[in-house]
């Protein structure tokens, strides 16, 4: 899995942690690049996606009968 970056220097934090050695030889992925992505490419596509209500998407049509006039 692949998750988008919480701040904007993600890179600079993830190379200074493994300059570090913050990772203390065991867990040599915990500060690699290739879990994150960059979201700018992707925000504009996501954003349209992302409108109105989940909720009131995933509702059905409410019955002819049930619509009030």
């Amino acid at each position: 899995m692949r998750w988008p970056p919480a701040k904007a220097y993600w890179r600079a934090m993830l190379a200074r942690a493994r300059e570090l050695g913050l990772d203390r030889g065991a867990w040599p992925e915990l500060f690699a690049e290739r879990h994150f992505y960059s979201h700018f490419g992707r925000a504009s596509a996501f954003n349209q996606l992302n409108r109105g209500s989940l909720f009131e998407r995933l509702l059905p049509e409410p019955a002819p009968s049930e619509v009030s006039p």
